[in-house]
């Protein structure tokens, strides 16, 4: 089988080309039927063109032809191949390249022809118009529309193109028209808008022309192609009695026409094309008054590139605006954090001093309830120790907000003390919009945080409470729930469930990502759930969310326990209120406590069981110690001058087995470094007010060195 290059060797001799040659081609060349792509032209069409002979091998037909309809893809290429081999030959009317750069507007006939067992397009060139050169008269009152530096035509009322220049073809649109059999130009009849959105055929410019009779200047259109879209900056004017009123032939406008254009020498000098119109050198639309225009003058002029760029910088300033408003946000949730920060150390350095004369009034009251004589009296004794024990418990609530334990330290706590501190500080927010129900079951202590567990509670009540319109509480409630997680999974499931708004299917993935929020603006900043999630997450738990909208939503936070069901407890448990010392002897115990009120208070509940001694400060405990063996030391942790942790230390240098009977008391450890510093040892800590009983076992403990998996005595 011969190659293609032999076959067209042969048929690029005289007597190859005259067999495919007709008597009207001016010139011929054979195109690729698989690509887009002149295999080879004879001598006539390469002079023409002025290209040297073979100068036109293997040029793209994109660079042949200017605007071409069915060179944009290898595919719309191989779909026009077919319409030609089904019509048998097509003509053409376009413009040719020619090597200089200048467009020849020709006229072509296009068919299918096969040599030597291979199928070639044959492109015949039958008449070349508007070049000196070509054989083709020129008329010297005539300018060409091709020489305009913008694409521009005209079109009648049907949307039938009159007339237009090669750069107009470039934004046409092509299809074929079996009865012409041939392809028909046309204009783009599904554009787009700015918006990227479809424009509707009334709301063209040309249609409103057509319609209003008013000019439509500098209209953006996109206009889809096969590599993307390509932006048109489009002006349209009526032409019903223009300058451009007089015959358009073959892409031609006789000068005679053009008012105040002063054209010659076939070409527009200084044509500045704006809002389509040409008056002083610019196109301008007059139309006869009260009469709608039969024709239209359009000029078509490609902002690709602007318009690319403008919408580059629009994203850049919407990213930029986006950015700057999450920087502000930020600096906002700093400042609030700050100020919580300052809140939280405020709110402990109160707990603390409310907290040691709290003590005394506790232990007191507690000690004379007990010794009361008449029955009056004990009655009155209990509901003041009743009523200290609501500001013991408010006490305790407000420490949460000091969030001075470390978040690596994890610890067995009770989550219902933890649930019902966050529901006694909602309160205010709940009380005007639901109910609250409380369903506690018995339950072992989880492994977590109680201050992180209490701020989860609360963002999640306090959600669930805004998620309810306020004014009906008896018509809404919020569930909360204490319970073992079903199936055999050890873990502690803590349910807040509400009647309230609900999540939509299409928010509820979102809900703990980091500053989205449905409320509206001023309203939220997006943060409480996400930090819900991460403090959940951070001891070791997870949490989910159910929810519908218009039906409330449900969380559900799952926490292990400290201790696995059917596990012994004995690690968990201070020892038993029965359990004694094995030493039958009264144990000798020293109270260091700067507060006189705090350490007279102990020494009166314990003295009936314990020997015990009192210091005021550090050194007097020194001095003390120096001359007296205790079995326990009571330590309070912060005092003026030598504080606990110090006295501590310096017994630890002279009898380490007394500093591991060290028992620390503290109403609330607000300085971070010395509250690290404490619950790094071993020893047990109390927190005031004390819980006698409890006190009493921890004592016990540490004078038989039984030291406590629990480090932290909890609260009542």
């Amino acid at each position: 089988m011969t190659s293609p290059q032999r076959d067209t060797e042969a048929i690029g001799s005289s007597d190859g080309w005259e067999t495919l040659r007709r008597h009207d081609a001016l010139g011929l060349a054979l195109l690729d039927v698989k690509a887009p792509r002149c295999v080879t032209a004879d001598p006539e069409l390469c002079a023409l063109l002025g290209y040297e002979l073979g100068g036109l091998d293997g040029v793209l037909l994109s660079d042949l032809e200017v605007a071409q309809p069915f060179a944009r893809s290898v595919a719309a290429w191989r779909r026009h191949v077919r319409t030609v081999r089904k019509a048998e030959q097509l003509e053409w009317q376009t413009w040719l390249v020619c090597r200089s750069g200048s467009a020849l507007e020709s006229r072509v006939r296009l068919s299918v022809q096969t040599w030597a067992q291979r199928d070639y397009l044959v492109l015949e060139l039958l008449e070349a118009l508007g070049r000196s050169g070509t054989g083709v008269p020129q008329d010297p009152h005539r300018i060409r529309l091709d020489e305009l530096p913008t694409g521009a035509c005209r079109i009648a009322r049907d949307g039938t193109i009159l007339a237009r220049n090669a750069l107009a073809r470039a934004f046409f649109e092509f299809e074929y028209d079996p009865q012409r059999r041939a392809y028909v130009e046309r204009l783009p009849h599904k554009p787009l808008s700015v918006e990227n959105q479809p424009i509707r055929h009334q709301d063209l410019p040309w249609t409103r022309v057509f319609r209003d009779g008013k000019p439509q200047p500098n209209v953006t259109l996109g206009l889809s192609r096969a590599d993307g879209v390509c932006w048109v900056l489009v002006s349209v004017a009526p032409d019903s009695a223009g300058p451009f009123a007089g015959e358009l032939i073959n892409g031609q406008l006789n000068d005679t026409q053009l008012n105040d254009a002063q054209l010659n020498d076939a070409q527009l000098k200084d044509t500045q094309l704006n809002d389509a119109q040409l008056n002083d050198g610019e196109l301008r639309a007059q139309s006869a008054p009260g009469a709608l225009p039969a024709s239209a003058l359009i000029t078509l002029i490609d902002v690709t590139s602007g318009k690319e760029a403008s919408d580059a910088l629009r994203d850049a300033d919407r990213t930029l605006r986006r950015t700057i408003s999450s920087v502000s946000t930020l600096q906002d949730q700093l400042a609030r954090s700050e100020h919580m920060a300052s809140l939280g150390l405020m709110a402990a350095g109160v707990a603390h001093e409310i907290n040691n004369p709290l003590s005394y009034i506790l232990s007191n009251l507690s000690f004379a309830a007990e010794r009361a004589i008449d029955q009056e009296s004990r009655m009155a004794l209990r509901e003041a120790l009743e009523g200290a024990g609501r500001v013991r418990d408010i006490v305790r609530d407000l420490k949460t907000l000091s969030r001075m334990d470390s978040e690596e330290e994890l610890k067995p706590i009770d989550a219902r003390n933890a649930v019902d501190a966050a529901l006694k500080l909602a309160f205010d927010e709940v009380r005007h919009r639901a109910k609250i129900q409380r369903h506690f079951s018995e339950v072992p202590r989880v492994l977590g945080d109680e201050t992180r567990l209490v701020q989860v509670m609360l963002n999640l009540v306090t959600n669930a409470a805004q998620s309810i319109t306020p004014g009906a509480p008896d018509e809404n409630q919020i569930t909360v729930e204490v319970k073992l997680a079903a199936g055999d999974r050890d873990e502690v499931e803590i349910v807040v469930a509400d009647t309230g708004a609900g999540i939509s299917a299409t928010h509820l993935p979102k809900v703990f990502e980091p500053f989205f929020t449905t409320k509206p603006a001023g309203e939220g900043t997006g943060l409480g759930l996400s930090i819900c999630h991460r403090l959940v997450h951070g001891m070791g738990g997870h949490i989910h969310v159910s929810s519908e909208a218009g039906k409330g939503s449900r969380f559900s936070v799952f926490l292990a326990m400290a201790v696995p069901q059917g596990a012994s407890q004995t690690e968990l448990e201070a020892p038993s209120s029965d359990a004694t010392p094995s030493s039958l002897r009264r144990l000798r115990l020293l109270i260091v406590d700067d507060e006189l009120m705090v350490a007279r208070a102990a020494q009166r509940v314990f003295e009936g069981q314990f020997k015990v001694d009192i210091a005021l400060d550090g050194r007097a405990a020194l001095e003390k110690l120096a001359h007296t063996e205790y079995d326990v030391v009571l330590c309070d942790v912060m005092m003026p001058g030598l504080s606990g942790l110090d006295l501590y230390r310096q017994v630890r240098t002279r009898d380490e087995a007394l500093a591991a009977r060290f028992v620390f008391a503290t109403g609330g450890l607000f300085n971070q470094e010395l509250s690290d510093s404490v619950k790094r040892l071993s020893n047990m800590i109390v927190e005031k007010p004390f819980d006698a009983k409890a006190l009493r076992r921890v004592i016990e403990a540490a004078a038989e060195l039984r030291p406590s998996a629990t480090s932290v005595i909890p609260r009542r």
